[in-house]
């Protein structure tokens, strides 16, 4: 359902949407929950424009998962090569395609345990 705001504006009332007046609300809706996403490297880009990332496929998500290979995001000592799973969380909506990771490591088998226990 569609809500109305209205404002005078030059003596006249304009429509608003109330999507208007809830950025945060819509800025929540790009972020995903906190729930790690296991997923496989497809590529490696060893010296992109920003620094090294990585894209990842997921069939817990719709589209691309990237992320950067710097020391903030990547947790590991080593890079992950294509076929490898990871473990990404916080995931941010990316130019309506895809999603940005902004936290990455190796899987473990801590987690396929936890996967079994579910």
């Amino acid at each position: 359902m569609l809500v109305f705001a209205y404002f005078v504006a030059v003596g006249r009332k304009l429509p608003i949407s109330h999507k208007t007046f809830t950025r945060a609300s819509a800025q929540k809706e790009d972020l995903m929950e906190d729930k790690p996403i296991r997923a496989v490297v497809q590529k490696v880009i060893a010296a992109g424009k920003h620094g090294p990332y990585a894209i990842a496929l997921s069939s817990e998500v719709k589209g691309s998962i990237t992320f950067s290979l710097n020391k903030s995001v990547w947790h590991e000592t080593s890079l992950p090569k294509p076929g490898v799973e990871v473990v990404l969380s916080d995931l941010q909506r990316f130019k309506k395609v895809g999603w940005r990771a902004l936290s990455g490591r190796f899987l473990r088998p801590a987690d396929e345990q936890q996967a079994d226990q579910k």
